[in-house]
């Protein structure tokens, strides 16, 4: 994994850090964000993460496609027992 945490959800997969202009158009393989469209200042981050929560915090990237090199890339694979609880505990951890 890269290290780069996601500012709405924490995953730590992203390949650009997103901030300070929010215009990289990096998507989370984790909640789906696509910075630059859902995300373009700072004041969006919480508003996005509330809605994703609300979702049920799906995880976003999906897997089945056997002819996408990403399927080999750990940050994009969804981890066991994977569940809104376990989003919450994530943005906790990463967050505070």
């Amino acid at each position: 994994m890269s290290g780069i945490k996601c500012c709405v959800c924490g995953w730590p997969g992203l390949e650009e850090d997103p901030a300070p202009m929010y215009d990289n158009h990096d998507i989370c393989c984790c909640c789906g964000t696509q910075f630059g469209l859902e995300v373009r200042s700072v004041g969006d981050i919480a508003g996005v993460r509330r809605e994703w929560l609300e979702e049920g915090a799906p995880w976003f990237y999906d897997d089945d496609d056997e002819n996408d090199p990403a399927d080999d890339d750990e940050t994009t694979k969804e981890p066991n027992n994977w569940n809104k609880s376990a989003a919450e505990e994530q943005i906790k951890k990463a967050f505070g």
